[in-house]
């Protein structure tokens, strides 16, 4: 299996982006998502989701540093979205994953974020949508949202150093993303 960030689209009451990693073979899955979340509340209702890769980084921010556990707040606007049967996907995906949950399970953890209740999802992936080009964590601006994406749930001392070192991977970033993001962990 090999590890991807991408989009995650869980839908119920209402339609939910996340950022997150999973873990990728041929028709499997694997995440974990730390609660509380949309994503894992929306799992415990509806067992199909999309996992998508993207080579856009404001898509990547719209699904990694807005809308923190908030019922209803949309990330990403109708006229973002696709569909295919009764899934939901970002427009600007590269590659779509439609996918069913196999198992879900929630473990207690403590990690360098401290403690925490982590939903793991084992899914099966139906099919598969495209085969465009993707960023990953090469790309420092994808690398400093997944550590922003985890500021908020770090105890003191690993918020300072998850802030430096995103300081540290946007340091020669000058542009408006590198900005959102660096005015994002200054609300931590």
């Amino acid at each position: 299996m090999a590890w991807y960030e991408g989009i995650l689209l869980t839908w119920n009451t209402h339609l939910n982006a996340a950022a997150v990693g999973a873990l990728l073979e041929e028709d499997s899955i694997e995440l974990r998502i730390y609660n509380p979340s949309d994503s894992a509340k929306n799992f415990k209702e509806n067992n199909r989701f999309t996992f998508s890769l993207t080579d856009d980084p404001y898509l990547f921010y719209k699904a990694a540093l807005t809308g923190h556990d908030t019922i209803g707040f949309k990330e990403l606007e109708e006229d973002e979205i696709e569909t295919e049967g009764d899934f939901f996907y970002p427009k600007k995906a590269a590659r779509v994953h439609l996918c069913e949950v196999l198992e879900l399970n929630e473990v207690e953890i403590q990690d360098e974020l401290g403690h925490s209740i982590v939903t793991n999802v084992s899914g099966h992936i139906i099919e598969k949508i495209g085969h465009g080009d993707y960023i990953q964590r090469e790309d420092p601006h994808v690398d400093a949202m997944v550590h922003a994406s985890r500021i908020h749930l770090a105890e003191k001392e690993y918020k300072k150093g998850l802030k430096e070192k995103i300081y540290k991977i946007l340091k020669n970033q000058n542009d408006n993303l590198a900005d959102k993001i660096l005015k994002y962990i200054e609300g931590y």
